[in-house]
């Protein structure tokens, strides 16, 4: 069975299906050091129906929740209470639809209205118990898929006839695109632009620190330097892979049985990147194929660092800094804390962190 993703577009109908094929040039990712994992529950966690995304500011953790009549919950971590539920569901000022997206730059959480690719904003008072409220900021194009924060500009992963991503200004208008698809496998070269977008959909973790941005898509990791003008100085492939692909009054892809789910989410601090990858190649969450989930650590020159095996499925990552992440656990979305251990390949602890937050889904 394959598991894919779909998108509307009218184009003409094509059904493609290759064969798995790493390149030659591309050796995969070998980390030179392990670690491992204990889970620990937080305290009187929040109600969470269907998780959509996560941030985390001054001792809030943010999250998104796709069902409910308010769309996002504002939870303190370091008190274990609910502090706020805000944006109500709707189309009036204010309000937004499902899925809500969000990415904080600063001190500043940004919302992305993906029904009707509005981007929002608020500076959350953590002194107090205001409401968080969706302030307008631009309406973007329908082709942008996903966004994060750049010195006062954002760039945006999507569907761009002119590169994999792009820098849109404040206003929401276009500036640049820039990037080519990935196509190490056999004959995606000369997949349509389309159905490379739709397989290879990317996630983003920034250090504003370096002007790094890491663009992890399943099976593939960029990572863009924009101390200048925007350029992806690093690639590298995280797993073989296999897709099929089929364009018509929706644009579809569907990745292959012997293909893993890969990476399922990315965060980041200064020091590096932190991938949260599933070997399973079950088509949602779930370790029923006995795939452990493991959190990978890179540099951000690109270099594999550390892997961590995780016995929980965990679906959402964030790093608070390289001690504390948070994310949330399956199915019941409760939020944890993790510690890691950092061991060398014999197995032999040579440094304890002991303090790392983490929601898991297990």
């Amino acid at each position: 069975m394959a598991k894919g993703n779909r998108i509307k577009k009218i184009t003409a109908v094509v059904f493609v299906v290759f064969c798995s094929c790493v390149s030659k040039e591309q050796s995969l990712p070998v980390f030179r050091y392990s670690g491992a994992v204990s889970v620990h529950p937080v305290e009187n966690p929040p109600f969470i129906g269907l998780p959509v995304a996560l941030e985390y500011d001054d001792g809030r953790v943010y999250i998104s929740d796709f069902h409910g009549d308010t769309l996002l919950v504002e939870f303190d971590v370091e008190n274990a209470r609910v502090v706020s539920k805000s944006i109500i569901k709707g189309t009036g000022p204010g309000d937004a639809l499902s899925p809500l997206g969000l990415f904080m730059s600063g001190d500043t959480l940004f919302l992305l209205n993906r029904r009707t690719f509005s981007l929002g904003y608020d500076i959350p008072d953590t002194s107090g118990e205001r409401r968080i409220t969706f302030n307008k900021l631009c309406t973007l194009p329908g082709e942008v898929s996903n966004l994060t924060a750049i010195e006062g500009k954002y760039m945006a992963a999507g569907y761009f006839d002119g590169g994999r991503y792009a820098i849109f200004n404040s206003r929401g208008e276009k500036e640049q695109e820039f990037g080519d698809y990935p196509s190490f496998l056999a004959g995606e070269k000369d997949f349509p632009a389309s159905a490379k977008a739709m397989y290879h959909q990317v996630r983003f973790a920034a250090s504003r620190k370096l002007r790094r941005v890491a663009c992890v898509s399943s099976h593939v990791l960029d990572i863009v330097d924009y101390s200048t003008s925007p350029n992806v100085v690093r690639r590298i492939q995280l797993d073989s892979y296999s897709y099929t692909f089929e364009t018509g009054n929706f644009i579809a892809t569907s990745r292959t049985d012997n293909t893993s789910r890969g990476a399922i989410a990315v965060s980041s601090t200064d020091d590096g990147i932190y991938i949260l990858f599933s070997p399973s190649t079950e088509l949602k969450a779930g370790n029923s194929s006995g795939a452990v989930n493991e959190i990978w650590y890179f540099d951000w020159n690109g270099e594999p660092v550390r892997k961590f095996p995780v016995d929980r499925t965990i679906e959402t990552l964030k790093a608070v800094n390289d001690s504390i992440f948070y994310s949330l656990s399956w199915p019941e979305y409760e939020l944890v804390q993790l510690n890691l251990c950092e061991t060398d390949l014999n197995s032999k602890r040579v440094s304890v962190v002991e303090r790392i937050n983490i929601v898991t889904k297990q």
